[in-house]
C-alpha cells in the first residue's frame, strides 16, 4: 500500500515538474519573442540624448590663440546641444602626444573625437582603431588627404588661402618681381604643402618670381627668430615672407627690425593670434590670412551630435570653414564676421 502511495506521488511530482518545463519552455520562447521586438527597439535607442554625449577635442596646441578660438567654438555648441566635452593636447607641437590622447579617448568610449590630422601618415593606425570602435572622428584644419577612416573634414582650402594671400601680396608689390622665403610648422602637414602651392599658383606666373627656399620652425618662436637671422643674411634678395605660421611671422618682423630691413619686405602671416594682430596694427607684418577656428570647433561638434542623436550625416566629407585676408583695414572687425553663423553657408 505504502509503495502504491509513494508511486503515485512520485507520478504527481514528475507530472508537475513535466507542466513546469513547458511553462519554463513557453516563456522562454515568449522572451525570445519580446526580445526579437526588443531588438528592434534598441537600434532605434542606439540614438542617444545629446546631454549623454561625450565629445573629446584633440588640439595640436593647448594654449595657442587660434586653436583658443576653436575651443571657443567648440565649448559655444556643448553650452547650446547640452554634450560634455573635454579640450586636451600638447602645449607644443607632438603628433605622438596627439595620438596618445586619441587612444585615451577610445578606451573611453568616446562618443566622437574632433583633431587635427598634423600627420597623416603617423596618425592612420590610430584613426583605424577610433573606426573599428565605431566612433565619429571629425578632422579639422589637416588630415583632408588621410587614407584612413574619418567622419568628417573641416577647414579651410589650403590652396585657395594660399592663392588669396599671393594675390594680396602682389598688389602691393606692383611692378616688383617676388623674391620669397616660404615658411611652415612643418613640412609634412598638409595644409602647410597646400597653402604653399597655393602661393606658388599665382607667383609662378610672374616673370621673375623666384623661391629662395622653403624651411620649417615647428611654429615656434625662438626656432623662428634663429632661422630668419640665418634666411636673411642667405637670402638678401628677399622681399615676401610667406609664412604658413603665426610664430615665423613673429620672427620674421622681430629680427627684419633688429636688422633695419623690414621697409624691403612684405612679410605675411596666416591666422590671427593676438600677437599677429598687433603687428598688423603697427605695420611690421603686412598681413594674414585668418582660417575660420571658431566654425571649425562648432561645426565639427555639431556633425557628431546630429549623427549620434539622428543618425544624421554631413552633406559633404571635406567642406571648406572659409578664409578672410586681415590687414589695417578690417584688423578689428572681421572675428565678428568669422562667428556669424548666418556666413558660414
Amino acid at each position: 500500500m505504502k509503495k502504491r502511495v509513494w508511486g503515485m506521488l512520485l507520478i504527481l511530482v514528475l507530472a508537475v515538474s513535466a507542466l513546469g518545463g513547458c511553462k519554463s519552455m513557453d516563456e522562454s520562447a515568449g522572451s525570445s519573442s519580446s526580445s526579437e521586438s526588443g531588438s528592434d527597439k534598441a537600434e532605434q535607442k542606439e540614438k542617444k540624448n545629446a546631454e549623454d554625449l561625450h565629445i573629446v577635442y584633440v588640439t595640436p596646441l593647448l594654449a595657442s590663440d587660434v586653436w583658443l578660438v576653436s575651443k571657443e567654438g567648440f565649448d559655444a555648441a556643448a553650452k547650446d546641444m547640452g554634450f560634455a566635452g573635454d579640450w586636451v593636447g600638447p602645449a607644443n607641437i607632438d603628433v605622438d602626444s596627439m595620438i596618445k590622447q586619441i587612444e585615451i579617448a577610445i578606451a573611453e568610449g568616446a562618443d566622437g573625437i574632433i583633431t587635427c590630422g598634423l600627420n597623416p601618415e603617423a596618425m592612420v593606425n590610430v584613426m583605424k582603431q577610433a573606426d573599428e570602435a565605431g566612433i565619429p572622428v571629425v578632422l579639422v584644419n589637416a588630415g583632408s588627404d588621410m587614407e584612413a577612416p574619418y567622419f568628417a573634414y573641416i577647414g579651410t582650402d589650403g590652396e585657395t588661402l594660399g592663392a588669396m594671400a599671393a594675390e594680396e601680396v602682389m598688389g602691393r608689390l606692383g611692378d616688383e618681381k617676388p623674391q620669397v622665403i616660404y615658411v611652415g610648422s612643418t613640412i609634412t602637414n598638409s595644409s602647410v604643402i597646400d597653402t604653399t602651392n597655393g602661393y606658388k599658383s599665382v607667383f609662378e606666373s610672374v616673370d621673375g618670381y623666384q623661391e629662395l627656399t622653403l624651411e620649417e620652425n615647428n611654429d615656434d618662436l625662438q626656432t623662428s627668430v634663429d632661422l630668419w637671422q640665418n634666411l636673411y643674411t642667405t637670402y638678401p634678395e628677399v622681399n615676401v615672407c610667406a609664412n604658413v605660421s603665426p610664430a615665423g611671422a613673429v620672427g620674421a618682423a622681430q629680427v627684419a627690425g633688429e636688422m633695419g630691413i623690414a621697409d624691403k619686405l612684405t612679410i605675411m602671416s596666416i591666422d590671427d593670434t593676438a600677437e599677429i594682430l598687433d603687428l598688423i596694427r603697427e605695420g611690421k607684418v603686412y598681413g594674414t590670412m585668418s582660417q575660420n577656428y571658431y566654425r571649425m570647433g562648432y561645426q565639427a561638434a555639431k556633425w557628431i551630435v546630429e549623427y549620434q542623436t539622428e543618425g544624421k550625416e554631413p552633406e559633404n566629407k571635406i567642406n571648406d570653414s572659409g578664409t578672410v585676408f586681415v590687414n589695417k583695414d578690417n584688423v578689428d572687425t572681421f572675428g565678428d564676421t568669422l562667428r556669424d553663423m548666418s556666413t558660414w553657408e
